[in-house]
């Protein structure tokens, strides 16, 4: 028995430093693998990536931090640390936006979020061109897989048109599962398609499901007053909420956070309504790791975040513009008259 404990100690650790060595080579040698992964990303302080010109600001205390997630290449060690860290995941390759679809929809996120930051300030703000419904994020085996991609643009369900998010939402909720919804599609590139998919199920429900996250492309707008925002180095449009509510601060005294750390997440409708985002678990950890104390999450997504926030970061869900600021309000933040809603 000794002897054979001896060689089962022997082969096991020969077994051992044999797969780390293949790990390690295939690490060394780069190759790509179908995917990318997905960890938490750096953050930035909305209040940094905001330029007014023109009109007095008022410098906050406390900060809105946007935080991002990593997104690299699938390789063989990052597969690997992705089995071995919870904080990493992989994704396949189609659920990843195209560099031109995520710089599209920053772009549009930016203009969204001083749009709607100035009409809650009873600014005039005119919509020159409607948009349509920006296609955020495709959820795995649903209908839209292999139909629809992230950065595609939803202009019309069964041939009417639909100028925002919002639209396409109550045209989809007028069908059943089942049906087939035509879908008039744009690119980036401006090149359109039209899409016809069977609408699944919600599990549990009778409610029709397409399997997709979106928000209003913003199409383009005229400003009473010069913001600019800067790059940030975040993707998508996830920073819309975040950039709305760093407006508000800049724009108005009182310290809208409380003088906190407060990190933000979700888009941002003209009407005022927060929008799912993706990566909600590893934008939590790297707010938590930015120390801040707070997490607004759209609606729905507390749960992800809470997994990725841990016990020191508190997570509050809302639904629209209003929530998060009775969130803010909550946290000891001024809300004031100006931000309130007109």
């Amino acid at each position: 028995m000794a002897l054979l404990a001896r060689l089962w100690l022997r082969w096991s650790r020969w077994d051992t430093l044999l797969l780390l060595a293949a790990v390690v080579i295939l690490a060394g040698a780069g190759l790509p693998l179908p995917g990318y992964s997905v960890s938490p990303g750096r953050t930035t302080d909305a209040g940094d990536l905001i330029v007014v010109k023109g009109r007095e600001v008022f410098e906050p205390e406390g900060t809105f931090v946007v935080s991002t997630v990593a997104l690299k290449p699938l390789s063989p060690f990052l597969a690997f640390q992705a089995w071995l860290d919870d904080s990493v995941r992989t994704v396949p390759k189609d659920q990843v936006q195209g560099k031109q679809a995520a710089g599209q929809a920053v772009e549009e996120s930016e203009t969204m979020a001083i749009a709607v930051a100035l009409k809650r300030l009873g600014f005039e703000v005119r919509r020159k061109v409607g948009g349509g419904a920006y296609v955020e994020e495709v959820t795995p085996a649903s209908p839209a897989v292999g139909r629809l991609t992230p950065g595609d643009v939803i202009t019309s369900v069964n041939g009417v048109p639909a100028a925002s998010a919002q639209e396409v939402t109550g045209a989809l909720n007028e069908l059943r599962s089942g049906d087939v919804v035509r879908l008039g599609v744009e690119v980036p590139t401006g090149a359109g398609r039209t899409e016809e998919i069977v609408l699944g199920r919600f599990p549990g429900t009778d409610d029709p499901l397409l399997g997709v996250i979106l928000r209003s492309a913003p199409g383009r707008f005229e400003f009473p007053v010069d913001v600019r925002i800067k790059g940030g180095g975040f993707e998508g449009g996830s920073a819309g909420l975040a950039l709305t509510l760093g407006l508000l601060d800049v724009l108005t005294p009182g310290e809208l956070t409380g003088r906190n750390r407060v990190a933000v997440t979700g888009t941002m409708e003209i009407d005022g309504t927060v929008g799912g985002v993706g990566g909600v678990t590893e934008k939590a950890a790297a707010a938590r790791r930015a120390g801040a104390r707070y997490f607004l999450v759209p609606s729905g997504q507390a749960e992800a975040a809470v997994r990725g926030g841990g016990s020191t970061l508190k997570v509050i869900a809302v639904t629209t513009l209003d929530d998060a600021l009775t969130a803010l309000e909550g946290l000891g933040g001024d809300v004031g008259p100006a931000r309130r809603s007109r």
